[in-house]
């Protein structure tokens, strides 16, 4: 299975078991990102961020604090974070700006 960053045309470079353990965990993630996110807001806004993973767990974080996202443990707003960290990093090259 191969994984690509959105807006990538090459796919990630995995490293044995750990990663590949991780694109299992990215796609729980995806589902829950795209069934649970979008209750609030368009699912457009977090994929136009392009965050690091400590950015996208304070802003998941910030989401339960101030938004009220109390439905999801923890083990499923980790596995969230996982995915955008992945699916929606900065660009290599590329000066990201936030958007908050």
């Amino acid at each position: 299975m191969e994984l690509y960053a959105s807006g990538d045309s090459k796919p990630l470079k995995l490293k044995g078991k750990e990663d590949s353990a991780a694109v299992a965990d990215v796609s729980k993630g995806k589902q829950l990102f795209e069934t649970h996110c979008k209750l609030c807001h368009s699912l457009e806004l977090p994929k136009s961020q392009r965050l690091s993973k400590s950015d996208w767990s304070w802003v998941v974080a910030d989401m339960k604090k101030k938004y009220g996202m109390t439905w999801l443990n923890k083990t499923q707003r980790q596995e969230i974070v996982d995915y955008l960290a992945v699916t929606y990093r900065p660009r290599k090259g590329k000066k990201r700006r936030k958007v908050w």
